[in-house]
């Protein structure tokens, strides 16, 4: 789905989300990655709870390059549901199991 929503990517590097779902997200930023390497990213969303941070460790899939900053796709490969820096659920993606904490 569209969605333009704050990432920050790897030691606090930010960058604006453009598509996201339960699988994957591609974002835009300035820094440059290679196709098939490791990434972490964080992308925190509004709640009528107060704020939830979704954590993902993820694998670049694709790399834009354009004028100025880079597209990014990455696959998740798993993430955890953050409220107030308490896990609240855990997910990992490639095998389909679901956690609840």
């Amino acid at each position: 789905m569209k969605a333009a929503l704050p990432i920050q990517v790897e030691d606090g590097l930010p960058g604006m989300t453009r598509d996201l779902c339960p699988s994957g997200v591609f974002f835009e930023t300035d820094k440059d990655f290679e196709v098939g390497a490791p990434i972490r990213f964080s992308i925190e969303f509004e709640s009528p709870h107060g704020q939830l941070r979704l954590d993902c460790r993820g694998e670049v899939a694709r790399v834009e390059k354009g004028s100025g900053r880079r597209g990014i796709a990455a696959r998740i490969l798993d993430s955890r549901w953050n409220h107030n820096d308490k896990t609240v659920a855990a997910v990992v993606t490639p095998q389909g199991a679901h956690t609840h904490e």
